[in-house]
């Protein structure tokens, strides 16, 4: 088996370089990093960080769509605990409607 190489960045993954903070604590993001993310002039940008992993920044179009997707998972899980309670009320119905019909049967048969 070949050893595969590691490449740095990985796949899909960017090193823009290093930003000093100025005396105001502003830092200029690189040209490459705005071009990439479509970053304009007068854009908003979130910073979030963690407190063990560091700083992180995000548009708010993309901040948009992932509460958007959010919402998403958030109405598919509802709707799947929904089946899931439907459903088991239907199954409880059928073990019950079949446990009459069993005893229904066997009245009959005696």
């Amino acid at each position: 088996m070949k050893d595969k190489k590691a490449t740095f960045p990985a796949p899909g993954k960017r090193f823009y370089g290093t930003v000093t903070v100025s005396e105001r604590g502003q830092i200029v993001i690189p040209a490459n990093a705005r071009k990439d993310f479509g970053i304009q002039t007068g854009d908003k940008i979130l910073l979030v960080g963690d407190m063990e992993q560091g700083i992180g920044i995000i548009t708010m179009s993309m901040m948009m769509k992932l509460l958007e997707n959010v919402e998403i998972l958030k109405n598919l899980v509802e709707n799947a605990a929904s089946l899931r309670k439907r459903d088991r009320h239907g199954k409880r119905k059928e073990l019950l409607n079949s446990s009459d019909e069993q005893r229904n049967h066997s009245r009959k048969c005696h």
